[in-house]
């Protein structure tokens, strides 16, 4: 395991590296005031043991996280404030122009500019209008995909 591999993390804060799934690598890390920013490279999902050894060894922090892992269909977070995760929409591109939106409104500008129509505020339309523009492109290369992230329990 190289030196960026989750598990140091919960080895130095006295965790069990064998309990919880550690797949996955630090990418980047920030501290700014008091906030710690990890960033991951995980296979399959958040690695909730990492949220919970952290929770565990300092009661008065709380780790705020969202996944999304596209081909498997994976948009979650545990930010139900929209605190530090606002953005509840996703489009994902073929051309890596692949946005965030806080609203479904601003999705619904973003996609009607792409279609060059105006399309109706709804996850539903925003889908269905995609599709149409893919069919219409006749290019398997043009994809795209609409999702929204689904806030999971505390």
């Amino acid at each position: 395991m190289g030196k960026w591999w989750l598990g140091n993390l919960v080895v130095k804060l006295g965790g069990n590296w064998k309990k919880y799934r550690y797949r996955s690598e630090i990418t980047y890390y920030e501290l700014d005031g008091n906030i710690l920013t990890i960033c991951q490279n995980t296979a399959w999902c958040e690695q909730e043991g990492v949220r919970e050894i952290i929770e565990e060894k300092f009661p008065s922090i709380r780790v705020y996280y969202r996944e999304k892992k596209c081909e498997c269909g994976v948009y979650y977070t545990n930010d139900a404030r929209d605190e530090y995760f606002p953005e509840r929409y996703y489009l994902d591109s073929y051309n890596d122009d692949s946005e965030y939106f806080t609203t479904i409104k601003e999705a619904t500008v973003y996609v009607s500019e792409i279609m060059g129509k105006d399309v109706k505020p709804d996850k539903k339309a925003i889908g269905e209008a995609l599709d149409e523009y893919m069919e219409e492109q006749n290019d398997e290369d043009v994809r795209y995909s609409f999702h929204e992230f689904t806030v999971m329990d505390e």
